[in-house]
């Protein structure tokens, strides 16, 4: 990117404003910086094998031309019609760079680049193949995801970072992941392009004591069904100590599974809530992640919202903060209970971590820091 940029069309896996959770967050923030700097056209991909293409394509009529992408749940919405379709339509409208953004729009990088005259960037919300292999692993049988979907993760994303001229990363952490993960991938490549919240006024203070714990998230993704039950054994070790503090936990679909086992360990589950904002105000965000990548949003929103954060490792990977003087860190349930009882009774602790918080976000993690990074990236 030029600081005189040029029009520039985001590639998308269906409706932005319908998108949930951390993608859908990284979508809209990244419509709203680029549409700052340049003309900037969403493409909302709209082929679903899924749906409606299986017996007829779209786009161009006729039998579909990759009925294969039924098969796995991140290339369904691809089509060889849709992806000449839209570049024809691009070139055509004068834009040559084209970001397409998350694993479900990977096959439509390597033919984007068979198009002359479009410079591809690939932004990788997540390195999926480690993420989706740690998953397995910790799971075993409880998350249905086949080898040849995995397969399917690594072969897709492969592909996609071989045949982009630039790949945009949420953290350094991700670029050495897909570094350690691809042999191919080059770092001299990679951009850092943060996730980033909508930021508006400073905290008030002195703070009030927070009222109750929150934890924010797609609930049926199992990173965060794996943190939901270690706020169980937080909630459980506060309340051995007399500290009862209420356990909100606000996202959608959540499993009745989770529903069932949160509220009989006393959490109150708020399925699908429209907006997660009134939870985080006035609340500790606990973020207890053991797995994940990217970087995590729901730390950046507590942020801005001038509610403290007390996270595992993983929880803040790929944020530039430090324990102590942005957030709490801890890793066991112990931990947690010792952190968040030290945040409810030193209020000078808490107001200069939310203080030093807001201001981070605001300086390095806010659409407007966004935009000015955007800006300044090389060609």
């Amino acid at each position: 990117m030029s600081r005189v940029m040029e029009p520039v069309a985001l590639v998308i896996p269906g409706s932005l404003a319908e998108q949930k959770g951390g993608a859908g967050m990284r979508w809209r923030a990244l419509a709203a910086a680029l549409a700052t700097l340049t003309r900037c056209e969403v493409i909302e991909l709209a082929c679903d094998h899924l749906l409606g293409c299986r017996a007829s394509c779209l786009e161009g009529g006729g039998p579909p031309p990759n009925p294969e992408a039924a098969d796995w749940c991140f290339s369904h919405l691809f089509c060889d019609n849709h992806a000449a379709g839209i570049a024809g339509r691009l070139l055509d409208s004068g834009i040559k760079t084209v970001v397409c953004s998350g694993i479900e729009t990977a096959g439509y990088v390597p033919r984007f680049a068979e198009h002359g005259g479009l410079r591809i960037v690939y932004d990788m919300h997540n390195v999926e193949y480690p993420l989706y292999t740690s998953q397995r692993e910790r799971s075993g049988d409880e998350v249905e995801f086949p080898d040849s979907h995995l397969d399917s993760v690594w072969r897709a994303e492969s592909e996609a970072i071989a045949a982009a001229d630039v790949t945009w990363n949420c953290s350094s952490a991700d670029v050495a992941t897909a570094a350690a993960t691809y042999r191919h991938f080059d770092a001299t490549r990679a951009l850092v392009v943060p996730n980033v919240v909508t930021v508006t006024d400073p905290p008030v203070l002195p703070s009030a004591v927070p009222d109750h714990l929150c934890f924010t998230g797609i609930l049926n993704w199992y990173p965060n069904e794996l943190a939901v039950h270690e706020l169980m054994m937080i909630s459980r070790s506060l309340m051995e100590r007399g500290i009862p503090v209420p356990t909100v936990v606000a996202g959608a679909t959540p499993t009745p599974a989770l529903i069932t086992a949160g509220e009989a360990a006393g959490l109150r589950i708020v399925a699908s809530p429209a907006d997660t904002k009134p939870f985080i105000t006035g609340a500790i965000m606990a973020v207890p992640l053991r797995l994940g990548s990217g970087s995590r949003l729901k730390a950046l929103e507590a942020f801005a919202l001038g509610a403290p954060v007390v996270s595992t490792p993983k929880g803040v990977e790929g944020l530039e903060v430090a324990s102590g003087d942005h957030l709490l860190i801890a890793n066991t349930a112990g931990e947690f209970a010792d952190a968040i009882e030290q945040l409810m009774t030193d209020h000078e602790q808490r107001d200069r971590i939310i203080t030093n918080a807001w201001q981070l976000v605001r300086d390095c993690y806010s659409v407007t820091a966004l935009a000015a990074l955007l800006q300044a990236l090389p060609a």
